[in-house]
């Protein structure tokens, strides 16, 4: 699946105590973690496209939590779809 963003994601990023970094979409509740920033980041990038997908599959079957996550994630993100050309 191809993925366009919309908008940009606003991805807080902070070093724990234990020198791990974790990266967040504060607003849909996910985060992940890193050894560096940038492994943190790549993390969360994974991780939103992970949960987008799978509840865009399960639209009817959420709850309210992953409801409202879902409806977060199409602030920044949709999917397209590839279209073979002739």
């Amino acid at each position: 699946m191809k993925y366009a963003l919309t908008k940009s994601i606003p991805v807080t990023i902070k070093q724990g105590e234990d020198g791990e970094f974790i990266a967040s979409l504060e607003e849909a509740n996910i985060a992940m973690s890193g050894e560096t920033a940038w492994e943190a980041t790549r993390n969360l990038i994974a991780n939103i496209l992970d949960v987008f997908d799978i509840y865009a599959s399960e639209e009817g079957n959420l709850g309210p939590e992953p409801i409202r996550q879902l409806r977060e994630l199409r602030l920044y993100i949709h999917q397209s779809v590839d279209v073979l050309e002739k």
